[in-house]
Protein backbone atom coordinates (compact mmCIF):
# COMPACT_ATOMS: atom_id res chain seq x y z
CA UNK A 1 0.00 0.00 0.00
CA UNK A 2 0.77 3.83 -0.49
CA UNK A 3 -0.24 4.49 3.33
CA UNK A 4 2.55 5.66 5.10
CA UNK A 5 1.57 3.21 8.27
CA UNK A 6 4.89 0.77 7.68
CA UNK A 7 8.39 0.76 10.40
CA UNK A 8 7.78 2.59 12.59
CA UNK A 9 9.30 0.17 15.70
CA UNK A 10 12.63 -1.39 13.35
CA UNK A 11 13.33 1.88 10.85
CA UNK A 12 12.32 4.49 13.25
CA UNK A 13 9.87 6.11 10.40
CA UNK A 14 6.79 5.62 8.72
CA UNK A 15 7.15 3.93 5.44
CA UNK A 16 4.79 2.51 2.67
CA UNK A 17 4.62 -1.06 2.27
CA UNK A 18 6.47 -1.43 -0.54
CA UNK A 19 9.26 0.71 0.97
CA UNK A 20 9.29 -1.54 3.72
CA UNK A 21 9.35 -5.07 2.13
CA UNK A 22 12.15 -3.86 0.19
CA UNK A 23 14.43 -2.59 3.03
CA UNK A 24 13.56 -6.55 4.55
CA UNK A 25 14.73 -7.43 0.75
CA UNK A 26 17.62 -5.57 0.65
CA UNK A 27 18.71 -7.06 4.11
CA UNK A 28 18.17 -10.91 2.90
CA UNK A 29 19.87 -10.55 0.15
CA UNK A 30 23.00 -9.03 1.87
CA UNK A 31 22.91 -11.90 4.33
CA UNK A 32 23.23 -14.43 0.88
CA UNK A 33 19.38 -15.52 1.11
CA UNK A 34 18.17 -17.25 -1.80
CA UNK A 35 15.05 -15.56 -2.64
CA UNK A 36 12.08 -17.47 -4.44
CA UNK A 37 9.18 -15.81 -5.35
CA UNK A 38 6.09 -17.28 -7.23
CA UNK A 39 6.52 -20.60 -5.48
CA UNK A 40 3.49 -22.86 -4.16
CA UNK A 41 4.28 -25.34 -1.55
CA UNK A 42 3.06 -28.99 -1.58
CA UNK A 43 3.54 -29.87 1.18
CA UNK A 44 6.20 -29.88 4.64
CA UNK A 45 6.99 -33.28 6.35
CA UNK A 46 9.90 -34.57 8.45
CA UNK A 47 11.94 -36.50 6.89
CA UNK A 48 11.39 -40.20 7.51
CA UNK A 49 8.66 -39.40 9.94
CA UNK A 50 11.28 -38.91 12.41
CA UNK A 51 12.28 -37.24 14.64
CA UNK A 52 15.55 -34.49 14.54
CA UNK A 53 15.75 -36.24 10.97
CA UNK A 54 15.23 -33.07 9.50
CA UNK A 55 12.37 -31.39 7.00
CA UNK A 56 11.99 -31.68 3.08
CA UNK A 57 9.18 -29.04 1.46
CA UNK A 58 7.67 -29.73 -1.85
CA UNK A 59 7.35 -27.21 -4.06
CA UNK A 60 6.43 -25.95 -7.62
CA UNK A 61 7.02 -22.69 -9.23
CA UNK A 62 7.46 -21.63 -12.94
CA UNK A 63 11.35 -20.94 -13.04
CA UNK A 64 11.80 -23.71 -11.30
CA UNK A 65 9.73 -26.68 -11.49
CA UNK A 66 8.55 -29.30 -9.15
CA UNK A 67 11.08 -29.80 -6.56
CA UNK A 68 12.51 -30.89 -3.01
CA UNK A 69 14.24 -28.98 -0.40
CA UNK A 70 15.44 -30.87 2.98
CA UNK A 71 16.79 -28.55 6.03
CA UNK A 72 17.30 -29.01 9.23
CA UNK A 73 15.15 -26.62 10.09
CA UNK A 74 11.53 -24.79 8.63
CA UNK A 75 9.68 -22.03 9.49
CA UNK A 76 6.35 -21.50 8.70
CA UNK A 77 5.72 -17.85 8.16
CA UNK A 78 2.77 -17.88 5.45
CA UNK A 79 0.74 -15.25 6.79
CA UNK A 80 -3.18 -14.73 7.23
CA UNK A 81 -6.10 -13.83 4.48
CA UNK A 82 -9.12 -12.08 4.78
CA UNK A 83 -12.07 -13.87 4.52
CA UNK A 84 -14.45 -14.24 2.04
CA UNK A 85 -17.85 -12.80 1.64
CA UNK A 86 -19.20 -16.15 1.89
CA UNK A 87 -17.95 -16.35 5.68
CA UNK A 88 -19.84 -13.83 6.95
CA UNK A 89 -23.25 -14.88 5.48
CA UNK A 90 -24.73 -11.42 3.65
CA UNK A 91 -27.38 -11.99 2.06
CA UNK A 92 -28.24 -10.73 -1.14
CA UNK A 93 -27.42 -11.18 -4.92
CA UNK A 94 -23.48 -11.51 -6.13
CA UNK A 95 -22.97 -8.77 -8.39
CA UNK A 96 -19.40 -7.30 -9.02
CA UNK A 97 -18.31 -4.61 -6.98
CA UNK A 98 -17.74 -6.60 -3.54
CA UNK A 99 -13.96 -7.56 -2.79
CA UNK A 100 -11.58 -7.47 0.04
CA UNK A 101 -8.81 -5.22 0.56
CA UNK A 102 -6.11 -7.57 -0.99
CA UNK A 103 -7.91 -7.37 -4.34
CA UNK A 104 -8.69 -3.33 -4.31
CA UNK A 105 -5.14 -3.05 -3.43
CA UNK A 106 -3.97 -5.06 -6.44
CA UNK A 107 -6.12 -3.00 -8.47
CA UNK A 108 -5.73 0.35 -7.36
CA UNK A 109 -1.47 -0.51 -6.60
CA UNK A 110 -0.40 -2.75 -9.52
CA UNK A 111 -3.18 -1.87 -12.49
CA UNK A 112 -4.06 1.40 -11.84
CA UNK A 113 -7.58 0.84 -11.84
CA UNK A 114 -9.91 2.29 -9.58
CA UNK A 115 -12.36 -0.64 -8.34
CA UNK A 116 -15.70 2.01 -8.22
CA UNK A 117 -16.53 5.37 -7.50
CA UNK A 118 -18.65 5.25 -4.42
CA UNK A 119 -17.60 2.76 -1.75
CA UNK A 120 -18.54 1.00 1.27
CA UNK A 121 -16.01 -0.31 3.59
CA UNK A 122 -17.24 -3.37 5.58
CA UNK A 123 -14.72 -3.27 8.53
CA UNK A 124 -13.82 -1.18 11.23
CA UNK A 125 -9.97 -2.94 11.89
CA UNK A 126 -7.28 -0.91 11.79
CA UNK A 127 -6.79 -2.52 7.30
CA UNK A 128 -10.21 -1.35 7.38
CA UNK A 129 -9.42 2.25 7.62
CA UNK A 130 -6.57 1.72 5.76
CA UNK A 131 -8.87 0.94 2.79
CA UNK A 132 -11.10 3.46 3.35
CA UNK A 133 -8.27 6.28 2.85
CA UNK A 134 -6.14 3.83 0.03
CA UNK A 135 -10.11 4.01 -1.90
CA UNK A 136 -10.18 7.86 -1.09
CA UNK A 137 -6.77 9.05 -2.88
CA UNK A 138 -7.58 6.84 -6.00
CA UNK A 139 -11.09 9.08 -6.41
CA UNK A 140 -13.46 7.29 -5.14
CA UNK A 141 -16.09 8.39 -2.56
CA UNK A 142 -16.18 6.58 0.49
CA UNK A 143 -19.74 6.94 2.01
CA UNK A 144 -18.88 4.92 5.28
CA UNK A 145 -17.13 2.50 6.86
CA UNK A 146 -19.17 0.15 8.87
CA UNK A 147 -18.90 -3.06 11.87
CA UNK A 148 -21.09 -4.97 13.29
CA UNK A 149 -19.00 -4.60 16.38
CA UNK A 150 -20.89 -2.59 19.18
CA UNK A 151 -17.63 -0.50 18.62
CA UNK A 152 -14.95 0.19 16.29
CA UNK A 153 -12.25 -2.12 16.63
CA UNK A 154 -9.55 -0.15 15.72
CA UNK A 155 -7.55 2.10 17.84
CA UNK A 156 -9.27 5.97 17.72
CA UNK A 157 -5.13 6.97 16.21
CA UNK A 158 -6.10 5.19 13.41
CA UNK A 159 -10.06 6.94 12.96
CA UNK A 160 -7.79 10.22 13.78
CA UNK A 161 -5.62 9.63 11.01
CA UNK A 162 -7.01 7.83 8.43
CA UNK A 163 -11.05 9.12 8.38
CA UNK A 164 -11.28 12.17 10.19
CA UNK A 165 -9.07 14.21 7.46
CA UNK A 166 -11.40 12.44 4.45
CA UNK A 167 -14.69 13.04 6.41
CA UNK A 168 -15.29 9.62 5.97
CA UNK A 169 -18.20 8.56 8.66
CA UNK A 170 -17.98 5.34 10.84
CA UNK A 171 -20.73 3.43 11.90
CA UNK A 172 -20.19 0.69 14.28
CA UNK A 173 -22.85 -1.61 15.45
CA UNK A 174 -24.67 -2.25 12.30
CA UNK A 175 -24.67 -5.25 9.92
CA UNK A 176 -25.12 -5.34 6.31
CA UNK A 177 -28.69 -7.07 5.99
CA UNK A 178 -28.82 -7.18 2.15
CA UNK A 179 -26.80 -6.53 -1.20
CA UNK A 180 -28.66 -4.91 -3.36
CA UNK A 181 -27.72 -5.11 -7.61
CA UNK A 182 -27.92 -7.79 -10.57
CA UNK A 183 -24.16 -7.30 -12.72
CA UNK A 184 -23.24 -4.00 -10.55
CA UNK A 185 -23.41 -3.50 -6.84
CA UNK A 186 -25.77 -0.92 -6.70
CA UNK A 187 -26.36 -0.08 -2.83
CA UNK A 188 -26.31 -2.19 0.73
CA UNK A 189 -28.92 -1.46 3.13
CA UNK A 190 -27.83 -1.80 6.82
CA UNK A 191 -29.30 -2.94 9.90
CA UNK A 192 -28.69 -1.83 13.46
CA UNK A 193 -27.19 -4.95 15.42
CA UNK A 194 -29.96 -5.95 18.21
CA UNK A 195 -28.95 -6.17 21.81
CA UNK A 196 -28.41 -3.38 24.17
CA UNK A 197 -24.53 -4.04 24.12
CA UNK A 198 -24.61 -3.06 20.68
CA UNK A 199 -26.90 0.21 21.55
CA UNK A 200 -29.90 -0.53 18.34
CA UNK A 201 -32.40 1.56 21.14
CA UNK A 202 -33.66 4.30 18.93
CA UNK A 203 -31.86 3.31 15.31
CA UNK A 204 -33.05 2.49 12.02
CA UNK A 205 -32.42 0.41 9.19
CA UNK A 206 -30.57 2.59 6.30
CA UNK A 207 -29.73 2.14 2.31
CA UNK A 208 -26.44 3.34 1.47
CA UNK A 209 -25.67 3.64 -2.16
CA UNK A 210 -22.71 2.30 -3.68
CA UNK A 211 -21.23 0.67 -6.32
CA UNK A 212 -18.35 -1.17 -4.78
CA UNK A 213 -18.27 -2.87 -1.26
CA UNK A 214 -14.86 -3.97 0.27
CA UNK A 215 -15.07 -6.45 3.28
CA UNK A 216 -12.12 -5.53 4.93
CA UNK A 217 -10.34 -7.78 7.88
CA UNK A 218 -11.85 -10.77 9.65
CA UNK A 219 -8.43 -12.76 9.16
CA UNK A 220 -7.89 -16.22 9.23
CA UNK A 221 -4.45 -18.00 9.08
CA UNK A 222 -2.66 -19.60 5.95
CA UNK A 223 -2.46 -22.83 8.15
CA UNK A 224 -3.47 -25.50 5.42
CA UNK A 225 -0.13 -27.38 5.12
CA UNK A 226 -0.25 -28.25 8.88
CA UNK A 227 -2.74 -30.93 9.30
CA UNK A 228 -0.93 -32.93 6.56
CA UNK A 229 2.73 -32.68 8.38
CA UNK A 230 1.15 -33.71 11.85
CA UNK A 231 1.77 -29.93 12.81
CA UNK A 232 -0.94 -29.90 15.94
CA UNK A 233 -3.75 -26.47 15.26
CA UNK A 234 -4.76 -24.57 17.83
CA UNK A 235 -8.66 -24.91 17.48
CA UNK A 236 -8.99 -20.90 19.01
CA UNK A 237 -6.38 -19.17 16.61
CA UNK A 238 -6.47 -21.76 13.44
CA UNK A 239 -2.98 -21.60 13.50
CA UNK A 240 -0.22 -23.72 14.33
CA UNK A 241 0.00 -24.55 18.26
CA UNK A 242 3.78 -23.39 19.18
CA UNK A 243 5.68 -22.95 22.21
CA UNK A 244 7.70 -20.05 23.77
CA UNK A 245 10.51 -20.64 21.41
CA UNK A 246 7.79 -21.16 18.00
CA UNK A 247 8.73 -24.79 17.77
CA UNK A 248 5.60 -26.35 16.50
CA UNK A 249 4.96 -30.37 17.97
CA UNK A 250 6.93 -31.37 14.87
CA UNK A 251 10.79 -31.34 15.63
CA UNK A 252 12.60 -28.59 12.99
CA UNK A 253 9.30 -26.86 12.26
CA UNK A 254 8.98 -23.79 13.06
CA UNK A 255 6.17 -20.94 12.84
CA UNK A 256 5.58 -17.41 13.49
CA UNK A 257 4.00 -14.20 12.11
CA UNK A 258 0.27 -14.06 11.25
CA UNK A 259 -0.18 -18.17 10.92
CA UNK A 260 -0.72 -17.95 14.17
CA UNK A 261 -3.51 -16.47 15.04
CA UNK A 262 -4.54 -13.79 11.96
CA UNK A 263 -3.31 -10.35 11.81
CA UNK A 264 -1.12 -8.37 13.90
CA UNK A 265 0.97 -4.93 12.58
CA UNK A 266 3.83 -5.77 10.19
CA UNK A 267 6.51 -4.73 12.49
CA UNK A 268 4.93 -7.28 15.65
CA UNK A 269 5.40 -10.31 12.50
CA UNK A 270 8.81 -8.94 12.30
CA UNK A 271 9.33 -8.79 15.78
CA UNK A 272 8.28 -12.65 16.17
CA UNK A 273 10.58 -13.59 13.08
CA UNK A 274 13.46 -12.33 14.55
CA UNK A 275 13.00 -14.01 17.69
CA UNK A 276 11.79 -17.37 16.15
CA UNK A 277 14.77 -16.70 14.19
CA UNK A 278 17.40 -16.49 16.99
CA UNK A 279 15.74 -20.27 18.55
CA UNK A 280 15.89 -21.54 14.90
CA UNK A 281 19.57 -20.96 15.29
CA UNK A 282 19.87 -22.64 19.17
CA UNK A 283 17.85 -25.26 17.52
CA UNK A 284 20.74 -26.03 15.34
CA UNK A 285 23.28 -25.09 17.98
CA UNK A 286 22.10 -27.73 20.23
CA UNK A 287 21.29 -24.72 22.79
CA UNK A 288 17.72 -24.80 22.78
CA UNK A 289 15.76 -26.07 25.61
CA UNK A 290 14.22 -28.94 25.28
CA UNK A 291 11.26 -29.15 28.09
CA UNK A 292 9.32 -30.72 29.32
CA UNK A 293 6.15 -27.86 28.73
CA UNK A 294 3.71 -26.46 30.57
CA UNK A 295 0.40 -26.20 28.93
CA UNK A 296 -1.13 -22.60 28.68
CA UNK A 297 -4.59 -22.69 29.41
CA UNK A 298 -7.03 -19.73 29.76
CA UNK A 299 -10.74 -18.74 31.02
CA UNK A 300 -13.83 -19.07 28.72
CA UNK A 301 -13.80 -14.69 28.51
CA UNK A 302 -10.17 -14.84 26.26
CA UNK A 303 -10.47 -15.51 22.66
CA UNK A 304 -7.07 -17.56 22.66
CA UNK A 305 -3.51 -17.08 24.61
CA UNK A 306 -0.07 -17.66 22.67
CA UNK A 307 2.28 -19.17 23.33
CA UNK A 308 0.29 -22.73 23.89
CA UNK A 309 2.80 -24.28 25.52
CA UNK A 310 5.94 -22.43 28.30
CA UNK A 311 9.52 -24.44 28.42
CA UNK A 312 11.10 -22.79 31.30
CA UNK A 313 14.18 -21.68 31.66
CA UNK A 314 16.33 -18.97 29.51
CA UNK A 315 14.28 -17.59 27.01
CA UNK A 316 15.35 -15.66 23.50
CA UNK A 317 13.45 -12.40 24.55
CA UNK A 318 11.83 -12.99 27.65
CA UNK A 319 8.73 -14.66 28.77
CA UNK A 320 5.84 -13.31 27.07
CA UNK A 321 1.82 -14.47 26.36
CA UNK A 322 -0.37 -12.79 23.72
CA UNK A 323 -3.85 -12.65 25.06
CA UNK A 324 -6.78 -11.25 23.01
CA UNK A 325 -10.24 -11.09 24.80
CA UNK A 326 -13.62 -11.96 23.23
CA UNK A 327 -15.60 -8.80 23.92
CA UNK A 328 -14.79 -4.80 24.58
CA UNK A 329 -14.33 -4.56 27.81
CA UNK A 330 -13.00 -1.47 29.64
CA UNK A 331 -9.75 -1.53 32.09
CA UNK A 332 -9.45 -5.17 32.27
CA UNK A 333 -6.75 -7.00 33.77
CA UNK A 334 -4.94 -10.26 32.66
CA UNK A 335 -2.98 -12.15 34.97
CA UNK A 336 -1.01 -15.70 34.42
CA UNK A 337 -1.24 -18.03 37.99
CA UNK A 338 -0.06 -21.52 38.19
CA UNK A 339 0.70 -23.21 41.47
CA UNK A 340 -1.52 -20.90 43.04
CA UNK A 341 0.95 -18.27 42.55
CA UNK A 342 0.27 -15.13 39.96
CA UNK A 343 3.31 -15.04 37.75
CA UNK A 344 2.34 -12.05 35.32
CA UNK A 345 0.10 -9.85 35.00
CA UNK A 346 -1.60 -6.86 32.45
CA UNK A 347 -3.71 -3.58 32.19
CA UNK A 348 -5.39 -2.02 29.56
CA UNK A 349 -7.51 1.08 29.53
CA UNK A 350 -9.46 -0.70 26.66
CA UNK A 351 -9.18 -3.95 25.00
CA UNK A 352 -10.97 -5.37 21.70
CA UNK A 353 -11.17 -8.49 20.00
CA UNK A 354 -8.81 -7.31 17.73
CA UNK A 355 -6.24 -5.68 20.09
CA UNK A 356 -3.61 -8.09 21.94
CA UNK A 357 -2.82 -7.40 25.15
CA UNK A 358 0.95 -8.93 26.30
CA UNK A 359 1.67 -10.22 29.54
CA UNK A 360 5.05 -10.59 30.85
CA UNK A 361 5.85 -13.81 33.23
CA UNK A 362 8.47 -13.65 36.28
CA UNK A 363 10.20 -16.92 35.06
CA UNK A 364 11.67 -16.88 38.63
CA UNK A 365 8.43 -16.92 40.37
CA UNK A 366 7.20 -20.73 38.43
CA UNK A 367 6.97 -23.15 40.72
CA UNK A 368 9.40 -26.06 40.42
CA UNK A 369 7.10 -28.76 39.16
CA UNK A 370 4.54 -26.66 37.59
CA UNK A 371 2.24 -28.52 34.92
CA UNK A 372 0.02 -25.48 33.16
CA UNK A 373 -0.17 -21.69 33.43
CA UNK A 374 -3.58 -20.68 33.94
CA UNK A 375 -4.45 -16.70 32.04
CA UNK A 376 -7.77 -15.31 32.91
CA UNK A 377 -9.29 -12.16 33.52
CA UNK A 378 -8.93 -10.80 36.70
CA UNK A 379 -11.89 -10.08 38.99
Amino acid sequence: THMRSFGLLHFKRLLTGAEYARRLVERAERCGVDLRTSVQVLAVRPVGGEAGGGVTLEAVSPEHGVFTVRARAVVLATGCREQPRSALKVPGSRPAGVLNTATALHLIDEMGHLPGREAVVFGSEFVGFSAAAMLHGAGAQVRCVVDDAPQRQGDLAGVAYFLWPRRVPLKAGYRIAEIAGEKRLEAVRLEPVAGPAAGSAGRSAVTVRCDTLVVAGRFTPNSELCAPAGIEVDAATRGPAIDNFYRTNVPGIFACGNVLRGAESADTALSEGLRAAEAVKRYLDGTLPAGPALVVERSDDLAYVLPQRFVPGERPAGARLSVRLKEFRLFPRVQAHTGGRRVGSAFKPKATPVKTIVVKLDAGRLPEHAQSILVRLAD
